[in-house]
């Protein structure tokens, strides 16, 4: 019973991604997730998420995936209706304005429909700003107990920063987005009168709820979402729930996990131009040196990696200004590092062969770290 209790905490945690964008912003225009997309979840194992703040460094360089990934769909039943499907339940949205609900959710096992929908944000939603609203509704499980349930949810960005992944990857221009919620849920049998189109009020169900959160307390969560400048959907997830019971003292650990979503497979979705832009500013900012000296001068890089597309070995090759230390990486498109070479101090010309004739057939993304400068490039293995 337990675990479809926590179904509803995954509802906000699973269903819905926001990314942080421009001036460190949740813009509508480059986070509502767009008919057609997937993206690739990757679970690891849970690390604390730290602290909140300003300029702040998040090292998960030794967050262990778990080797359990599966993928996110989004589509569209309407005007302005967003669902996606994931990890085989599907999920049901509404954006109306500048703010998006969620309205429901159903797996083989349970079927669950929002009286008051969850405001999930309402945008702009910038630092230190928030969104909060409360919810509640019902559901069936298993065709033979009736679901209840009401809570509130706060989604604010209360981070700012670079974020090291795994594979010594290090974003910068990251914000983080805290989703708190609370829910008092109960089960009872299910009446053969049951309706779940039938609206009602909450007061028809605040004394059953009341009784239960008496007895069994709520389930509180905590979900921090890390946002690249440029990606439409997080990078990184981490979630912690508890069942926490005033009366009797009692604090449970219900779950406690995280997810990967690499930033190179988001530079892959299809015509987001929105984001493409961004990553486009963001890049030119990063080559051109201000007058005032404030910000550090970048060197383009203009790697050259051939044949491409490659069955044996890859080729790859630029020139530098200076004595540079140079590495190379080679990610395959779940975000894992297949290939990591060793660091040369070169002095104008750099070389190097990757062997890829043992690695299945796909697409990959080479990244070259020069200094503190990098340049990433999709490779196709035949």
């Amino acid at each position: 019973m337990k675990a479809k209790s926590i179904l509803l905490i995954f509802l906000i945690l699973a269903c819905w991604r926001m990314s942080a964008q421009e001036a460190g912003k949740l813009q509508a225009e480059t986070n509502i997730p767009r008919p057609g997309d997937e993206v690739i979840k990757l679970e690891a194992s849970y690390l604390s998420p730290g602290e909140a703040g300003k300029n702040m460094v998040w090292n998960f360089s030794e967050l262990n995936r778990t080797g359990k990934e599966y993928p996110v769909n989004y589509s569209s039943t309407g005007e302005n209706n967003i669902t996606s499907i994931e990890n085989s339940t599907y999920f049901r949205y509404r954006f109306s304005g500048d703010s998006l609900s969620i309205t429901g959710y159903e797996n083989a096992s349970i079927l669950v429909k929002y009286q008051q929908p969850a405001l999930i944000i309402k945008f702009p939603l910038s630092y230190n700003t928030k969104t909060s609203s409360t919810f509640y509704g019902k559901g069936k499980y298993c065709d033979r107990l009736e679901y209840l349930f009401s809570g509130e949810i706060e989604t604010s960005v209360d981070g700012y920063g670079k974020l090291v992944l795994p594979g010594e990857d290090t974003l910068s221009n990251v914000m983080r987005v805290h989703i708190k919620q609370k829910i008092t849920d109960h089960y009872q049998p299910l009446d053969s009168e049951f309706d779940l189109n039938l609206p009602f009020a909450l007061n028809e169900i605040t004394d059953t709820l009341q009784k239960s959160l008496d007895k069994n307390g709520t389930i509180e969560t905590d979900i921090y979402q890390w946002y690249a400048e440029g990606s439409r959907y997080p990078v990184l997830e981490t979630m912690k729930s508890r069942r926490v019971n005033t009366g009797t003292h009692t604090d449970l650990v219900l779950t406690r996990t995280a997810w990967l979503f690499h930033p190179e497979d988001q530079k892959l979705l299809p015509e987001d131009q929105a984001n493409a832009i961004l990553r486009k500013n963001q890049s030119k900012l990063k080559s051109t040196a201000l007058s005032t000296g404030l910000q550090e001068v970048q060197t383009q890089l203009n790697v050259i990696a051939y044949p491409n597309p490659v069955k044996d070995n890859l080729q790859v090759s630029t020139q530098l200004q200076g004595k540079t230390n140079v590495q190379l990486f080679l990610y395959d498109m779940q975000g894992r590092l297949v290939y990591k070479g060793p660091q040369q101090q070169t002095d104008g010309y750099f070389s190097e062969s990757v062997r890829m004739g043992n690695l299945p057939q796909g697409n990959y993304v080479l990244r070259v770290q020069a200094g503190n400068t990098s340049e990433r490039k999709v490779i196709v293995k035949r």
